[in-house]
């Protein structure tokens, strides 16, 4: 043997050398990351994937498995009712038992290994349930900054998972009864592509459905959860009879914004169009004014109202209210036309009656029985003398009175007419009664109020209020 072949010996035996004594130092540091213990976990990870199939279920060709879920609700909404969905943000969780991944307990460092918890990027390498939502649109995992999903793996081979997802579903929502409604929105999901013989999904012993204690909602209130196991049909799908888990969200509607936004400014509008029956019926300008101000101003709350809704076939509770609101106005402008119809002629007003000749005011002649006591108990001599001079003149002047009273009784008997007639008269459009009408509003004085106005001023508000009375009991507690 030469001597570059003894070097090379040399060599070999130092290097030798070395790495024995590398592998002693790393043996007796028990806080080396490469001791032995760890090298075992490795191990056994690789053991576990080695012969694993992960295109096979647990239990092929045996009893199916059984998926346990839960699911806590981090956040929840917006809800949509243009779109009919909602959208949360939970922590879905499921766990399910797979024998190939059964392990024995051993010791790290003093302690007993009872589970294994490896980066998430072991899954790829797992079988997992392919769950899907059934009634879902756009859901997602959260990949920000790293996929948010972790999974365990017990001694028994029991493999616990959670993901933190952003679900987004259909709500088919019934409206009639907005904005005092109360919806119940479902999320369905189960296994995509295996029937119930293969995977049955059940919910964890406790807390099926839970919710952050500080989960607030702008326009719902959260007041009840229900959660049911179900065996449907998936042959939309290509296939059989599936195992789904379903989930009822009650949620309640939050009345305060449209109390402040739509009714109260709904009650204030119609409660001023009624201003009009106080305002003299000859201010044509000042009525008129404030009735198409106030109509225009229910059309665009109820305009407003119906934002964010979709184009129903049916009405909602808010617009048979807006419809009330809209029609009491409109009722009270047109009530200002009948006014104006009774108490306007065609033409220039009537030239004023001559005028008669004086007659004694005495008891058989008297308008009313008020002018005659005023006269009695009055201690004006001047008036005295001046009906002492009348009563000379009225012996001559009985034909003419008379009838200068009977033409004042057939006014007031005019006066007296029922407000149906006046209605009926109206509708009719008698041109005869419209001028005896304004006949005697000329008579009766240019400020005097219509019998009209004053039927309404107790009608409208006694009606209005009767009608909500019975719009309230009947959606809050009886439709």
């Amino acid at each position: 043997m030469n001597g570059r072949n003894i070097g090379h010996v040399i060599q070999g035996l130092t290097v030798l050398t070395l790495l024995h004594a590398c592998m002693q130092r790393c043996d007796g540091d028990p806080n080396n990351k490469w001791n032995k213990q760890n090298i075992n976990i490795t191990k056994l990870l690789d053991s576990m994937t080695e012969s694993y199939d992960k295109r096979l279920r647990p239990s092929f060709g045996g009893r199916p498995v059984e998926v346990k879920s839960n699911i806590y609700i981090k956040s929840m909404g917006p809800i949509s009712e243009e779109d009919m969905m909602y959208e949360m943000d939970v922590y879905f969780r499921q766990e399910w038992n797979d024998s190939r991944l059964a392990f024995e307990v051993f010791t790290l460092n003093g302690a007993n290994i009872t589970e294994i918890r490896p980066s998430c990027g072991v899954l790829k390498d797992l079988w997992k349930p392919d769950t899907f939502f059934h009634n879902g649109k756009d859901s997602y995992l959260h990949m920000i900054t790293y996929e948010n999903a972790f999974f365990r793996i017990s001694p028994a081979g029991v493999i616990y998972m959670s993901k933190r997802l952003t679900i987004k579903a259909t709500c088919p929502m019934h409206l009639q009864k907005y904005p005092v409604d109360t919806q119940i929105c479902k999320l369905k999901f189960g296994s995509y592509g295996y029937a119930l013989r293969d995977v049955l999904y059940t919910w964890m012993s406790k807390d099926q459905v839970t919710y952050h204690p500080d989960l607030t909602m702008a326009q719902f209130e959260l007041t009840n959860i229900s959660v049911f196991n179900r065996n449907e049909s998936l042959a939309y799908i290509g296939l059989g009879n599936s195992s789904v888990l379903e989930v009822h969200f009650k949620l309640k509607r939050s009345f305060g914004y449209y109390l402040l936004q739509i009714y109260l400014p709904c009650y204030f509008i119609v409660m001023i169009s009624w201003i009009s029956f106080w305002i003299n019926r000859e201010a044509t300008p000042a009525r008129v004014t404030l009735g198409i101000t106030t109509l225009l101003s229910s059309t665009t709350i109820g305009l407003s109202g119906r934002e964010g809704l979709p184009k129903m076939s049916y009405s909602t509770a808010l617009d048979i209210f807006l419809m009330l609101c809209f029609g009491y106005v409109f009722a009270a402008l047109v009530e200002y036309a009948g006014v104006n119809y009774f108490t306007k002629s065609g033409g220039p007003p009537p030239p004023p009656p001559p005028p008669p000749e004086p007659i004694a005011i005495s008891h058989p002649l008297m308008e009313t029985d008020e002018e005659e006591d005023l006269l009695q108990q009055s201690n004006s001599p001047l008036l005295r003398a001046g009906y002492a001079k009348q009563h000379l003149i009225a012996n001559s002047g009985n034909g003419h009175s008379h009838t200068l009273v009977s033409r004042r009784r057939s006014v007031k008997k005019k006066e007296r007419d029922s407000c149906w007639l006046m209605f009926i008269r109206c509708l009719q459009g008698s041109a005869s009664y419209r001028e005896s009408m304004s006949r005697m509003k000329h008579t009766s004085g240019a400020n005097s109020v219509s019998k009209i106005d004053e039927i309404c001023r107790i009608v409208f508000p006694v009606s209005f209020i009767t009608v909500n009375v019975i719009y309230w009991i009947g959606y809050m507690y009886l439709w």
